[in-house]
C-alpha cells in the first residue's frame, strides 16, 4: 500500500511509516 503526498506541487509516493525527503 502507498500514499500519494503532495508538497509544492510535487507528488510523493511514500510506504506507510517511511520519511518524507524533500530536496
Amino acid at each position: 500500500m502507498f500514499a500519494v503526498v503532495r508538497i509544492k506541487g510535487f507528488q510523493y509516493l511514500v510506504k506507510p511509516g517511511e520519511e518524507i525527503t524533500v530536496p
